[in-house]
Formats: structure tokens, C-alpha cells, sequence
């Protein structure tokens, strides 16, 4: 069997799958409603919108990048001799901050300076450089720490793209039933057109009978009435069919959401109608219902997401106690030499003598310590935590209530299967037994020992029963359909995937 890839694949379907004079498949019939339903489109987008989520929520890790670059020009009136009436001023930082799974924030700066005054005289290094490196951790310790608080929203994200990946399963399957109950809505019209078909051709033969019968003398002429009456009544069960046909079909383009200049392709089903038995375990389609139904799977996400609701609704009631600390190391230009006499004197540099300093890691700043804040109230923190655990009871009942509920569903289903077996072989026999009536009572009136008004009877009951065995056989296909549906296997039976 084919394997068909939903989703994702559904927008490149050809926009016509199907031509006119071509048979509809139940394949291509359900190609059609993936392509053309307008709610499996937006389930769609939503699913994609949640996987979209999951990385945007992935965001807090990201490594961020700053960049500061000034340039000051200042003159200004001096004070003292001292005082230089314009500056120049030169700057230049840039960081990176990274958040790592603790809850810590790692920043590393670096800073770079160029300062220029007018007043030489008084200024051994002019211009002046400067870098310094520096290295800050600041850790919360309480509320936001751990790896289960900083993910929180990427999991809860994670878990609603699988809330709707399981939603878009729920609707392909209702799709996918709805359009194969219709499908075969059709290809029962199909079959009780034929049936009446082959009644119009039992009465025309048994007119022909009749009317030979009437003129070799041998019947009575007023039997040609009951014959003619037998005819017309065939007749209008034809159009009656024909008329079936075509309110069938027209369900089905409705459902398949056919454009309007393809209303007059004429859907012929090809499929073929026959009974295929099936081996029922209830206990492991309900097991199966258990693990696979997209009810009880979207409730089970739903109470994971509560349930870390709860645990971060309880961390946020903690106060934030948050402790950081930093290392920074710093440089100039400043150059330290001595003169021909060995007096120490200092030699203006460049940048990179300011960087090659700081890199010596000789000038040293640390810094440690701990801020702490706390609500005294933290009435809505405590509202958010009680919130959260009655979100957490709630979701739990409800996914008692749906296991429930599934469970009953699936019993009535395997109930409904059995009962349609039943119920078709019955009709089954039926139908045999009513077509050797009818030969048996045809046979009687070549001897003469029958009317047709009996034979008529036991043509209609034919075609009764023939009707009959057809429509229980259709119950019967959509039983087991809507047995694959509760227990959520439906897609994998028609080896369906969504990717």
C-alpha cells in the first residue's frame, strides 16, 4: 500500500487530481478533501505556528552580541591652570551575554578608550589609552534557578506543537472518516442503480413472457396488465436510483469542496464492494485506544503542561536571592622605564601596549555579592500557585473523564461492528434465498402454474433483498471505521503519516 505523507505535502497535490471519464478511487477521493478542507489548512498553520514556537522559545540561549561606539568632543572653559579648555574622547564597547541551563548569565565585556586634552603640560600621557576585560556571572539561587525554571516555556512550547500535531490528527481522521462514509454512500448508489437496473430487466423479460404467453393463447389477456404494472413500477425505481446517484454525489463534491467549473465531472467510484472479515480483541482495542486516540493523548499533554505550571508557580513564590560576581583587569599606556641616569619615567604607548597590560593580568578587580528582593505578600505568586494546582486537578479529572468516555466509545463501536456482521450475513442469506424463490416461482409460471403478480412480488422482494445485503454491508464498512477512528488507528490502517 501507498504510504502518504500529510501535512506538509497536502499543498502540492496537483490542483486537478482528477479528470473527467476517470474512475474516483478512495485514495484520490481522500487526496481531495485533505487538499480542498479549509479547517485541515488552518490546522495546519497552527501546527507549523507551534513548532515555530518551540524555537522561538529556544531564544533564551541565544548568544547575544553589544556594540557601543562614541566619539566626544568637548571644550569648555578652564577653572584652573590646570584644567584643559578641550578634551577628546574616544570609546569603544562591545559584550557578549550567554544564558546557560542554571539560570546564570555569563557577560563578558571588554572596553577600549582613547582620551586627548589640550593641556600638554600638565599631562604625562596624552593621548590616553585604556582597556579593561571583564567577566561578571550573576546566578539567581532561588526563584529562577535550575534547569526545570529556565525551560520552562521550551517545554511547555514542546509540548503544545505535540497538542497540536495530535489536534491535526484528530481532524485528519474525522476527514478521512467523513469522506469515506461519503465515498461509500456513493458506491451504494452505484450498486442500487444496478439493482434496479437488473429488476427493469427481470420485468421487461417477464413482459416479453407474458406477451408471447397472450398470443400462443396460453394466458389470459388481462395478465398484461400485471406485467405492464410490474414494468412502470421497475421503471420508477430506476429513476429513483438514478436520482440517488446524483444527490450522492453531489454530498461528496460538497464535502471535497470541488471548485465550480469541475461540478459536472461525474464521480464513478471504483471499489470494490465485498466483505472482508475482521479479527476483534476488545481488550487490545481498548488498550490501543488508550495509547493512540488523539483525545486522550491531547489531555495527557495538557495535564503535563500543568503539572509544570505547578512546579514553576512554586519556584516563583521563592524570593529572588541572586548572586553574582565579577573579574575585570585593566591596562594603559602607560610605559615604566628608567632614563640614562636610572630615574623611572613614564612613556606614553599605543592601544595595543594598553592591551598587551590588561592581558598581563596584573591589575585586578573582583567583585562579589548577593541581592536579595522579597515580597512580603506575594499575594499574586501564592494566587498563581493555587491557580496552577487547581489547573493541575482539573486537567486530571478531565483526562479521567475522556479515558472514560473513549473506553465506552470503543466498546460501542466493536458492538456496532459485531452487530453489522451479523446483520449482513443475514441479509446475505436473505438475498439467496430470495433469488431461488424467485426461480423457483419463475419456473412455475412457464408451466402455467403461477401469475404475475407472484412473480412480480418475488422480483421486488429480490430487489429488496439485494438493497438489503448492500446497505448492510455498507453499515459495516463504516462500523469498522468508526472502530479505527476511537481507537486512533485509523491512519495507520490507511498507512497514512503526518510529518
Amino acid at each position: 500500500m501507498r504510504k502518504f505523507l500529510v501535512l506538509s505535502l497536502l499543498i502540492f497535490f496537483s490542483t486537478s487530481i482528477f479528470a473527467q471519464g476517470e474512475k474516483l478511487t478512495l485514495e484520490k477521493a481522500i487526496r481531495l478533501a485533505l487538499k480542498n478542507n479549509l479547517d485541515i489548512q488552518i490546522s495546519e498553520i497552527s501546527y507549523k505556528q507551534a513548532k515555530n514556537n518551540v524555537y522561538s522559545a529556544l531564544g533564551i540561549y541565544d548568544l547575544k552580541f553589544d556594540l557601543t561606539a562614541e566619539h566626544q568632543d568637548s571644550t569648555q572653559p578652564p577653572r584652573t591652570l590646570l584644567d584643559a579648555s578641550r578634551s577628546v574622547q574616544d570609546f569603544l564597547n562591545f559584550s557578549l551575554t550567554q544564558k546557560v541551563s542554571t539560570g546564570a548569565t555569563v557577560t563578558f565585556t571588554t572596553t577600549s578608550y582613547k582620551y586627548k586634552t589640550a593641556n600638554y603640560a600638565f599631562s604625562f600621557l596624552n593621548p590616553v589609552y585604556g582597556t579593561t576585560f571583564k567577566l561578571r556571572v550573576d546566578q539567581p539561587l532561588l526563584n529562577g534557578f535550575g534547569k526545570k525554571n529556565v525551560e520552562y516555556q521550551i517545554k511547555v512550547n514542546r509540548h503544545m506543537e505535540e497538542k497540536a500535531k495530535e489536534q491535526f490528527r484528530q481532524q485528519v481522521m474525522n476527514l478521512i472518516e467523513e469522506t469515506s462514509s461519503s465515498y461509500l454512500d456513493l458506491v451504494y448508489a452505484y450498486k442500487n442503480l444496478q439493482v434496479a437496473k437488473d429488476s427493469l430487466k427481470l420485468a421487461k423479460e417477464q413482459y416479453n413472457i407474458t406477451k408471447q404467453k397472450i398470443e400462443v393463447g396460453t394466458m389470459a389477456e388481462v395478465e398484461i396488465y400485471q406485467a405492464e404494472a410490474n414494468l412502470a413500477s421497475a421503471e420508477q425505481q430506476l429513476i429513483e436510483a438514478q436520482n440517488l446517484v446524483q444527490q450522492t454525489e453531489d454530498n461528496l463534491k460538497k464535502l471535497l469542496n470541488i471548485k465550480e467549473n469541475q461540478w459536472d465531472i461525474v464521480f464513478e467510484p471504483d471499489y470494490k464492494l465485498e466483505f472482508t472479515p475482521q479479527k476483534i480483541n476488545p481488550e487490545e482495542y481498548i488498550k490501543t485506544a488508550l495509547k493512540k486516540n488523539p483525545q486522550i493523548k491531547i489531555k495527557k499533554i495538557e495535564n503535563q503542561i500543568s503539572k509544570l505550571d505547578v512546579l514553576f508557580k512554586k519556584n516563583q513564590k521563592l524570593p529572588s536571592v541572586n548572586f553574582y560576581a565579577s573579574v575585570a583587569y585593566a591596562g594603559n599606556n602607560a610605559i615604566h622605564t628608567y632614563d640614562n641616569e636610572g630615574k623611572p619615567i613614564v612613556i606614553p604607548g599605543s592601544l595595543g601596549d594598553a592591551i598587551d597590560m590588561a592581558l598581563d593580568f596584573d591589575n585586578q578587580t573582583w567583585i562579589v555579592g548577593i541581592n536579595i528582593s522579597y515580597k512580603f505578600q506575594n499575594r499574586a505568586a501564592k494566587a498563581a500557585y493555587k491557580n496552577a494546582i487547581l489547573g493541575e486537578k482539573s486537567s486530571e479529572l478531565s483526562l479521567k473523564n475522556t479515558i472514560y468516555t473513549i473506553t465506552v466509545n470503543v466498546k460501542n463501536a466493536i458492538r456496532n461492528v459485531k452487530a453489522a456482521e451479523r446483520a449482513y450475513f443475514a441479509a446475505q442469506k436473505t438475498r439467496i434465498l430470495r433469488e431461488k424463490d424467485l426461480e423457483a416461482e419463475k419456473k412455475k409460471f412457464v408451466n402455467g402454474m403461477s401469475t404475475n403478480f407472484l412473480v412480480s412480488q418475488k422480483e421486488d422482494e429480490l430487489a429488496k433483498a439485494k438493497v438489503n445485503e448492500l446497505n448492510a454491508l455498507v453499515k459495516y464498512k463504516k462500523a469498522i471505521l468508526d472502530l479505527e477512528k476511537q481507537a486512533g488507528i485509523l491512519l495507520d490502517k490507511l498507512n497514512f503519516k503526518i510529518d
